[in-house]
């Protein structure tokens, strides 16, 4: 039998994905499915196909007791206000003890991770190395050590500068070679070293107080979703949009457009928290991002551009083709690795990957999933006439 589901927020661009999911157009609907889910408009009472109940946020007790009888809860923390995830702990809290397991899913931004930084790659220390030079404590050091240590003894006092730091020939000094330094990317299980931007501090409150739930026969999972796109796109919906038109004919990236920008397709990540909900992990915390071979800004750009639009790209410091939220969005510069239940090269994932390569690899499927959304279709003209009207002329422009 399979599980019941709470959606919070149904009408939103998850909400709608995961109805797709649950509930395919066409096919008979599964009797033993249960879903119920809540709108964000208090008033919308209407109820989607295959969802048996709306809940109310005015009638709390009515509300709480649904929660209670429901296997999993699916919160999107991008279309959810911090009542409803004090609402939900107030929920499990109240009841005090579970006597069915019970799972909590909450999906929030990689936006929570924007202030992060690199990782630096820790040094590996080959203790076998430097215990190889060093003798047995119970044996006497070589000659030549001997003599180090006599010749050391009788050499005059290392000076030292102002700041107690010893004075090493210039010689030396330039023989001394900085190692540069590695990054590597960050992986999940480095949650607890996430910074958000201000912008996304709240949803990492949010996050921080759903991992904080202890209680028996619960299990409450954190999904940290790449930037979305696909299914008629929200992000880069401006980006589709104006490549369509040719106007302008360029898009916009913006500086140098190198940053790392993690990002799934709305479907992916919808089949992933089913799949998680189906069968918690361990982990507390997933990434749920996509195996794109370029997370670059630009090459997301470029890709849109050349599968839709002109193919020309250009650096910017401004625009106004998007709002103030994407532009911190498209900046940011985080370098993670997905969650291993998604890639894993050495044990790949039971995953049924829709868009695995991301927005570069897939951009004419995304394509027509956008021009499907929006009822595009590609304009037809007839240009006709004598040879006198040059008709060559202007099919040409």
């Amino acid at each position: 039998m399979s599980k019941s589901l709470f959606i919070n927020n149904l009408e939103t661009f998850t909400g709608q994905a995961f109805l797709r999911a649950l509930v395919r157009e066409g096919e008979e609907l599964d009797e033993s499915q249960v879903i119920m889910g809540t709108y964000q408009e208090s008033t919308r009472l209407d109820k989607p196909r295959g969802v048996k109940k709306i809940l109310k946020r005015y009638k709390p007790r009515l509300m709480r007791k649904f929660l209670l009888e429901t296997d999993v809860w699916i919160y999107d923390l991008n279309y959810c206000d911090l009542s409803d995830v004090d609402f939900a702990i107030a929920c499990l809290t109240w009841a005090k003890e579970l006597e069915a397991e019970k799972t909590v899913i909450v999906i929030s931004n990689v936006m929570v991770w924007a202030n992060t930084g690199k990782k630096v790659k820790p040094e590996v220390k080959n203790e076998d190395e430097d215990a190889k030079d060093e003798p047995p404590a119970d044996q006497d050091p070589p000659e030549s050590a001997r003599k180090s240590r006599t010749h050391t003894s009788v050499r005059e006092e290392t000076p030292f500068d102002e700041d107690g730091n010893p004075i090493r020939p210039e010689s030396i000094l330039q023989m001394e070679e900085e190692k540069p330094i590695e990054y590597v990317p960050w992986k999940e299980e480095d949650y607890a070293q996430r910074m958000p931007s201000n912008s996304y501090a709240r949803m990492k409150e949010m996050e921080d107080k759903f991992l904080a739930l202890k209680m028996e026969n619960l299990r409450n999972i954190v999904i940290c979703s790449g930037v979305l796109y696909g299914c008629g796109e929200q992000i880069f919906y401006p980006y589709f949009k104006h490549a369509w038109l040719q106007n302008p004919l360029y898009l916009p990236f913006f500086h140098g457009g190198e940053n790392k920008v993690p990002t799934i397709h709305v479907n992916d990540l919808v089949k992933f928290v089913l799949k998680v909900s189906n069968a918690p992990p361990e982990s507390p915390y997933l990434m749920a991002i996509d195996n794109a071979s370029n997370r670059t800004q630009k090459g997301y750009i470029q890709a849109i551009a050349s599968g839709v639009g002109s193919g020309i790209v250009s650096s910017v410091a401004d625009t106004e083709l998007v709002d103030e939220k994407t532009k911190e969005i498209l900046q940011v510069d985080i370098d993670i690795y997905p969650s291993p239940l998604l890639v894993n090269e050495e044990n790949p994932p039971d995953f049924e990957w829709g868009f695995e390569k991301g927005i570069p690899e897939n951009v004419d499927k995304i394509l027509k999933e956008f021009c499907q959304t929006h009822n595009l279709k590609p304009m037809k003209i007839l240009i006709a006439g004598s040879g006198s009207t040059n008709t060559t002329f202007y099919a040409q422009m």
